[in-house]
């Protein structure tokens, strides 16, 4: 009964353009703020090919999850913080 709910709720919900149209605004937002983070980590990857052992992409805008909450304090710490945003 639920599963019958859900599902004629969502056809109806997709129905509509005003639906469709959120959606767009939203993956667009979402695509801009991904090019913007990645035109930022090309320009510093210049800078971060001088250090020994550079971090990836994941370790400059999501430090938290690469090392626990912890944020690191080695040479390269300044770079991401200057460029993290």
């Amino acid at each position: 009964m639920i599963v019958t709910i859900v599902r004629k709720e969502l056809s109806m919900l997709f129905i509509s353009p005003l639906a469709w149209i959120l959606l767009a605004l939203i993956q667009l937002v979402l695509s801009w703020v991904f090019m913007v983070r990645l035109d930022a980590f090309l320009e510093m990857q210049s800078q971060l090919l001088q250090i020994a052992n550079p971090p990836g992409i994941t370790e400059i805008y999501f430090p938290s999850i690469c090392y626990g909450g912890h944020y690191f304090t080695d040479g390269y710490a300044i770079i991401i913080h200057a460029f993290a945003g």
